[in-house]
This record gives C-alpha cells, structure tokens and sequence, in this order.
C-alpha cells in the first residue's frame, strides 16, 4: 500500500489498451552488499529434483488446490509488525519483540472470537525490523519503505527466528494459511541489476534525487534467506508473495521507464515486460535452486494492476500465481482510492478492464489479491474504518464497487482475496450488531462499506462448502 494518489496510474493505462498486446482466454502472461547465504540449503549430495510440493496447497492449472485436489479460494487478511500500523504505537513501540507479537496474537485472537471465517493472512516483514536501527530512510522514492539502504540480511535472519514465523506459525495454529510480503515496498522503478544506476538522475517527489538502488538483489536476497528458512521452505502452509507493488521499469534501450502516459504519449514497449519477468524469474529462480517448493505469488507493474506482461513474457516453472491489487476506482470501478468521492463506472466497464488487465493471465493461474478495502467517504481515509479505497458496496451487476468485485472474483472462480482493513476494527466487530447505515459513526455496521458485508460474504463461503 502507498500513501499517494495512484488514480492517474490506472486512468491512463486503460486508454489506449489496444496499444498493448491483446489477451483473451486463449493466451497465457560503492553498491550496497546484498549477499544471501546461510546454512540451510541443501547439501551438494541432496537430491533437490525430487523436491516436491508437500500434501497441501499447490497449483495446479489456472486453480490453487489441495493435496486432495480440491479447488481452493482463500479469503483473509493482513498484518503489518510496525507500531505505526498496530494502532499508531498505541501498544508497543521501538523493537518491541514481545510487545508486537502480543498485540498481533491478540488481533488474530479476537478476529476468530468474532467469527470471522479468515483462511489466510498476509505477513508483512516490515522494514522496521530489517533496517539497522537508527537509520534514516529517504522519501525520494514515494516511500520510505521503498527505501534498502539501510536493509540488514542478518536482522532479516534474526527476526525470521523471533518475530516472522513465531507469527506465521501462531496464524496457521487457527486454520489459516500464511502469504509471507518482504520488507518494505518496490521504488518507482526498478530494473534489472546491472542497470540500476542509470536511475539515479530521476525525481519522482519533490524535486529530490531518486535513491538508485538494487532492487532485484535485494530481492533475491530476501528470499534466498526466507527460502532457506527450515520452517518456511516446502511448509505447506506458507505461500511467498515476492514483492510489494511494482510500478514502473527501466528500459535500458530507451532510457527511459514505464509503461506509462507522459502526459502526451504513451512510453510504452515490450522491454518493459521482457525486463520485468527477467527480474521476478530471477526471484523465483533463486528460491527453486534452494530445494523450496511454496506457492509463489508474482506481482506486476501498475502498482499489481496490470498482468499483460506476463501473458507475452511467462514466468515459468511450478506453483505460481499472481499476486493483484483492487482498489475502488480501479480498472474503470465504482469508486476512488485518493481523497474522497466516487465515481460512475459500471460493472460493465469494470468487467471489461478486469478481464483486460488480469483476465488474461487468471485464465491460466490462480491470482490472489492482497489488497482490497472500500467505505463511504465518512469512514474512508481520515474516517473511522480508514480504508484506501472509496467507495459503496453497491448491487452485483449494477452500481458500486465491492458487490462488483465479488462477482467478478465468484465468476472467475479461481481468485483468493482478502480485506485490508485494519485488523483491530475487524477484532472489534460484533456478529450480534444489527445493520445501522453507518448510524453509529463507526461504518462497521454499514453495509455499503466493506466489513459488515465481507463478514457476511466470507460466512457465505464457508457454510456453502467451499473448500478452502
């Protein structure tokens, strides 16, 4: 998630569609030391070849499935170990080891209480823990999570083992199954490690020179330690999300990144893509020479917005999906995700731009999308809920945004989702409250924002007998 407006990024990457490559159903899509390493891959006489997926969830075709080869739709939420994120450091703060974990269990704890039917979670390693600690980070990237400068490996290693997968494994002792986020998110541009520098000379925010930085090392890096992890790698239960909201690439050729509108044209080319699958299989890649097996969600640019890419330059190899984001305002929906408001788009043109984006590679993968909220402007942003997205719920097939979704995630039939909204307002729901209209200022009660209604729809899935 990013604390800026992105309406401009997805408002003109859908005008001229047709200047992409198509997709139908037919169709599938001094430097910092960044070093991995540690003593858990296999041995040189380990035979890695046989490394298979363990009894559990796997891919298989466009399905995620289970070791009985059931079809299997995930539907959670999320959590952040920042104080920030914990409610503003409300209870605990700094680096807090016990402190974190007990506020998290306590979350995870009143979530089942309130009978929400959560079957993944999604586990940010937030750059709290893995940047030396009292380091600056710039905010010349967009974010300052976006910022590696100050990345550890071993305070990586460190709260693998005190933090991470302590969390991990206290999720998946309640049901759930566990999408693990590395620290942090991606810079406006990333490219591939040998052209990284040539970055260095652009401003994104405030007239202040962009952090050139190596972000597919850093990547790589991430994961060659997380793979390697004894309690992660082939656990069946933990899937890898292996990076957090691409937007941009560096095309060397061009000197120049995108896709993206200039504000005149379209900076557009099938480099961007090559470049862009050459970074995430590198990611993958290092991850499968560790002997790890885990299902693994591949993100794209457009902030996880547009898959296109993918369809003409596949990531290949096994257990693979895609990881997406879908905000309201979004692929020509209900809605916006800045300041306020909302918008006039039809399901019609939502369904469109959807099947457009990411239709084309969820007609041969599963897609898990893992970020999604939406309120009335009174509890979106600064209200109460604080959702990104504004927006209605809405009629399925008619106006508003979250009913839209659901029918489009139900009629694909192979996409797992989540709602980001705060985990402590998800803790706090009471089954036993009656529908109010957002009558009591909170909106959590109100059917046009988006818990009373996930409450709802993910009790749905669950008494039907969807396997998850």
């Amino acid at each position: 998630m990013r604390i800026f407006n992105r309406n401009i990024i997805f408002a003109f990457s859908l005008i001229l569609s047709l200047g992409f490559f198509a997709c139908s159903d037919d169709d599938v899509k001094e430097k910092p030391n960044y070093n991995g390493g540690g003593s858990n891959k296999p041995s040189e006489t380990e035979d890695t070849a046989k490394v298979v997926t363990p009894s559990g969830l796997h891919v298989d075709g466009k399905y995620l499935k289970d070791g009985n080869g059931n079809i299997v739709n995930l539907h959670g939420f999320a959590q952040t170990y920042s104080s920030w994120f914990n409610e503003a450091g409300k209870y605990w703060s700094g680096l807090d080891v016990s402190g974190c974990m007990k506020y998290n269990k306590r979350m995870i704890d009143g979530i089942v209480k309130a009978g929400w039917h959560m079957t993944w979670m999604r586990l940010h390693m937030d750059p709290t823990w893995t940047n030396k600690p009292n380091t600056s980070r710039s905010n010349a990237s967009g974010s300052d999570e976006a910022d590696i400068t100050n990345f550890d490996p071993e305070l990586l290693r460190k709260y693998l083992d005190e933090l991470f997968v302590p969390m991990a494994e206290y999720a998946i002792s309640k049901g759930m199954k566990v999408v693990m986020r590395p620290p942090g998110v991606c810079p406006h541009i990333i490219t591939t490690s040998e052209h990284y520098t040539e970055t260095s000379h652009l401003s994104l925010k405030d007239g202040k020179p962009y952090p050139s930085q190596d972000y597919q090392e850093y990547l790589k890096t991430v994961w060659d330690i997380v793979s390697q992890h004894p309690k992660l790698r082939n656990n069946p239960d933990i899937m890898f999300e292996l990076a957090n909201e691409p937007v941009y690439i560096w095309d060397p050729e061009k000197k120049d990144y995108g896709p993206r509108w200039d504000g005149s044209k379209w900076v557009e080319g099938d480099n961007f893509y090559k470049i862009e699958t050459e970074i995430f299989q590198s990611v993958v890649d290092v991850i499968r020479a560790n002997g790890c097996e885990n299902v693994l969600w591949v993100p794209a640019v457009a902030y996880q917005g547009d898959y296109r890419g993918y369809v003409k330059f596949p990531i290949k190899g096994s257990n693979i999906g895609y990881a997406v984001h879908c905000y309201p305002g979004w692929f020509g929906s209900d809605g916006n995700n800045g300041d306020g408001g909302t918008g006039t788009g039809s399901y019609a043109e939502f369904r469109k731009q959807f099947d457009e984006k990411v239709g084309c590679i969820a007609s041969k993968a599963p897609i898990i999308v893992t970020e999604l909220d939406w309120a009335r402007p009174q509890f979106a942003r600064s209200g109460y809920l604080g959702t990104w997205g504004t927006g209605y719920t809405g009629v399925a097939g008619k106006g508003g945004f979250g009913a839209n979704f659901k029918r489009i995630a139900d009629e694909y039939g192979n996409v797992s989702w989540l709602t980001f909204v705060w985990e402590h307002h998800l803790a706090e729901f009471d089954p036993t409250h009656p529908e109010d209209g957002g009558a009591d200022g909170t909106g959590l009660y109100d059917y046009e924002s988006g818990v009373y209604p996930v409450y709802q729809w993910f009790n749905d899935y669950y008494n039907n007998s969807i396997t998850e």
